[in-house]
């Protein structure tokens, strides 16, 4: 094990299981929400396993209100709503909070407001803005990739530039300040049920394990540092296992940093169907030609992602092409809902964005589509749907 996290693995000798929040020590949490007469307002715990409702009212014309909330044994955070709008706040215990937002225009409430008595709300504001307005850049780019005018592999690049500004302004938080609430917020944010910090990249592996260093030293005993302490390390172990395969290829000039469009052997996959049952790429794909497909059920673009793959399915189905589909989110519930009626493979991955697959299989973003010859080998990372169909079609004739 490394110098660098020598620390962690004493610390974890002595991590419990613990409750996250006390009673008796409230969070107080008043203010002024303008605009938003006969809204519901709410204030919800943003725990580890969840969210949990704490506090509700319906706003009057005054727009007052006044929450008390159970304080975190540890520093954690909470957030405001209405609607799908959120203001998201760190808490330890004994907080008072003073919270002042309008909510006249749709969009406003989680971005105009000004917040007192709390030492993070302000970096963590900061943070918050610049994701909603990544957000809805990316909702724009999604819009034209349903509309036919840009290709998924577009969409996904158009996306990453998207994301740099915010990737930009918390590693510079984190590498300020790494101890703080802000940057353990910044950090761990996602977006269509992916980490905007990938795990899998060596570079930002090295964010979750600076951060998780200090969270370990501060909070040992927090369910927060233990998750982020067993991201961190699979985050370098799924680095470390790139740079070995990066190794092996480049021994065999097969392949170099990541998966190319040109042939070279795949890597076997083994994931939960929806019975828990283990399905592995490797007992799909034998012999076939089979579509690899990485997606996201709970994301805006899933339902026209969806209807691809079907209609991919419905025309070459006959003709012996198999599916191998991993959901990368965590919901299984919505997860099951949406595969009842698919007719091929479907696994899901319960680490999402922690998965070591990310990593193995060079995904940047998703919906993400490698197609297997008969051979084994990936003989295409699709760019465009229609020069996919024409890949499908040209391994099945062989």
């Amino acid at each position: 094990m490394s110098r660098q996290f020598a620390l962690l693995a004493f610390a974890l000798l002595i991590l419990a299981s613990s409750c996250q929040k006390e009673d008796d020590r409230p969070v107080s949490v008043s203010g002024t929400v303008r605009g938003a007469e006969g809204k519901k307002l709410y204030l919800e715990y943003l725990g580890i396993q969840g969210i949990t409702l704490e506090d509700s009212l319906t706003l009057d014309a005054a727009g007052k209100f006044d929450f008390k909330a159970s304080a975190p044994e540890y520093p954690d955070y909470f957030r405001l709503r209405i609607g799908s709008e959120f203001i998201p706040f760190s808490a330890d215990s004994l907080e008072q909070i003073k919270v002042t937002a309008d909510a006249f225009v749709p969009g406003s409430f989680g971005t105009n407001y000004t917040m007192e008595g709390n030492g993070t709300g302000k970096a963590i504001q900061a943070i918050w803005v610049i994701y909603q307005d990544a957000a809805t850049d990316i909702a724009g780019l999604m819009k034209q990739y349903s509309d036919g005018k840009l290709s998924i592999f577009d969409y996904q690049t158009l996306r990453d530039k998207k994301l740099e500004p915010y990737k930009r302004v918390v590693s510079e938080i984190i590498y300020s300040d790494p101890a703080s609430q802000d940057a353990y917020f910044g950090l761990m944010q996602q977006l269509d049920g992916s980490y905007i910090f990938n795990p899998s990249s060596p570079e930002d592996s090295r964010l979750f394990a600076t951060v998780a260093n200090v969270m370990v030293a501060r909070d040992s005993l927090s369910p927060r540092t233990k998750h982020l302490y067993d991201l961190a390390l699979r985050s370098m172990a799924t680095v470390r296992a790139m740079r070995k395969r990066a190794s092996q290829a480049a021994d065999t000039t097969a392949v170099k940093n990541t998966i190319p469009t040109e042939v070279v052997g795949y890597i076997d996959i083994q994931l939960p169907d929806a019975n828990g049952a283990k399905r592995s790429l490797k007992s799909v794909a034998a012999g076939g030609v089979t579509l690899i497909s990485f997606t996201s059920m709970s994301a805006d673009w899933a339902p026209d992602y969806n209807g691809i793959v079907s209609k991919l399915f419905d025309k070459y189905r006959a003709s012996g092409l198999r599916i191998y589909q991993v959901n990368m989110d965590t919901d299984q519930h919505a997860w099951r809902n949406v595969i009842k009626n698919q007719p091929w493979v479907n696994v899901i991955e319960t680490r999402g964005g922690a998965s070591e697959y990310i990593g193995l299989y060079g995904l940047s973003s998703l919906p993400a589509l490698f197609l297997i010859d008969k051979g084994g080998n990936i003989v295409l990372r699709a760019s465009h749907i229609d020069e996919l169909e024409k890949r499908i079609s040209t391994e099945l004739a062989r």
